[in-house]
């Protein structure tokens, strides 16, 4: 994943429930902050929320 992608919000099972969550639709990725574990995407959602997501909770639909 890189700057510019379009991706989509892929929950957990578990956080399907919460209210919002399914309602992200599509986001660009903004910033990807590295970090020693794993990276974090900033993410422009479609809506107009800005988040940080863990790559196992987006997936890629178009590469920049």
């Amino acid at each position: 994943m890189k700057v510019g992608d379009i991706v989509k919000f892929v929950p957990p099972p578990g956080m399907l429930k919460l209210v919002g969550w399914h309602q992200q639709g599509v986001g660009i990725i903004r910033a990807i902050e590295k970090t020693q574990t794993q990276d974090i995407y900033n993410v422009l959602w479609r809506n107009g929320n800005t988040t940080n997501e863990w790559k196992c909770y987006i997936e890629v639909i178009s590469k920049a």
